[in-house]
């Protein structure tokens, strides 16, 4: 694997450990919010969803990747 050196500031790189695990690894998750996750959750429920259970399906996924770790 080759690594490339690149300048930051001090303050930019403390942010980007702060959200890295012990090995540098930063979890991120990407969730489509363009219709797909809102028909599904519709879809599920027999209605419609809210902006509200979007944000909320949006934070337990993002809670449970958190507190699983990597994969």
């Amino acid at each position: 694997m080759e690594t490339t050196k690149v300048r930051m500031s001090r303050g930019k790189f403390n942010g980007i450990n702060a959200v890295a695990d012990e090995q540098g690894v930063i979890a991120a998750a990407a969730m489509d919010q363009r219709g797909s996750l809102r028909k599904a959750i519709a879809k599920a429920q027999g209605s419609d969803a809210s902006d509200a259970q979007v944000s909320e399906f949006k934070i337990l996924v993002t809670e449970v990747s958190w507190m699983r770790g990597p994969m």
